[in-house]
């Protein structure tokens, strides 16, 4: 049972768009510590003005891994495919490349499960700080093994994260003393829906011993669920992703034919 999915689009980059059609990733290399081996490619592509000259150079950073000691190469890879957007080339690239080589999809999980954790470890002061995030994680579960892998390897830390979240989009939409505008609305929408996929594929794909610590999160989310679906605006997709995930949540807790009752 997977909920209907809404995309957040990226803002516009100040690098421009080429025939692609896509914008190039923007990445920073100064947190890499790169030796000297790696250091002119990583730079050559993050100085590309667009994913057509960033491809190529792509390809020959991960033809230059070997084992799981490159691991510059393997954080690169791991942040590239997180800057990028849903469907952009260069995630398509590395999700392909790491499905097709075993050897890759251990060390590249497991540096995607550290990122991850490093990026929802700070607590968001803005919805924005919570929609970066989260529209990144959701592309790691969307036909990837090894990015929900990795999102298991974090779901418990990470259902605590994406109930903060639900809770802040509700108190949002609640809240008598700030006016939203449509577009803010909108996007509070769009990161409640996905929110509540990505908890919705946590309890679903969960095993015992990790919904035994999720369990204690049900009470905040079914609450968030209820102002959600009463709520006049909240679009039915959004509603149809509340009404499955309530229904998962209560079969989690009572056993798996509970909700015939």
């Amino acid at each position: 049972m997977n909920g209907l999915a809404l995309r957040i689009s990226r803002g516009s980059d100040s690098k421009s768009k080429k025939s692609i059609g896509f914008s190039p990733v923007n990445i920073s290399i100064s947190s890499f510590k790169t030796s000297d081996k790696y250091h002119e490619l990583f730079q050559k592509f993050a100085d590309a003005t667009s994913t057509d000259e960033q491809l190529p150079i792509l390809r020959k950073i991960v033809d230059l891994y070997r084992d799981a000691i490159d691991t510059d190469i393997i954080k690169f890879m791991v942040v590239v495919f997180l800057q990028a957007e849903a469907k952009h080339p260069l995630k398509c690239f590395i999700a392909r490349h790491v499905t097709k080589n075993s050897n890759l999809q251990e060390p590249f999980t497991s540096v995607l499960a550290s990122q991850i954790s490093t990026r929802i470890s700070p607590e968001p002061t803005h919805y924005k700080e919570y929609e970066d995030v989260v529209s990144k994680v959701a592309t790691c579960i969307e036909n990837f093994n090894a990015g929900v892998a990795a999102v298991r390897i974090v779901e418990n830390e990470l259902g605590t994260y994406l109930m903060n979240c639900l809770d802040f989009c509700v108190d949002l939409l609640l809240s008598e003393s700030k006016t939203l505008s449509p577009t803010e609305k909108n996007e509070i929408f769009t990161l409640s829906h996905i929110t509540l996929r990505l908890l919705l594929h946590i309890v679903q794909k969960a095993n015992d011993e990790s919904l035994s610590e999720l369990i204690p999160l049900f009470i905040i989310i079914e609450l968030c669920i209820k102002d959600l679906m009463i709520h006049n605006d909240v679009p039915m997709d959004t509603k149809s992703v509340c009404g499955i995930l309530f229904i998962s949540m209560y079969i989690v807790k009572k056993g798996p034919d509970s909700w015939l009752q």
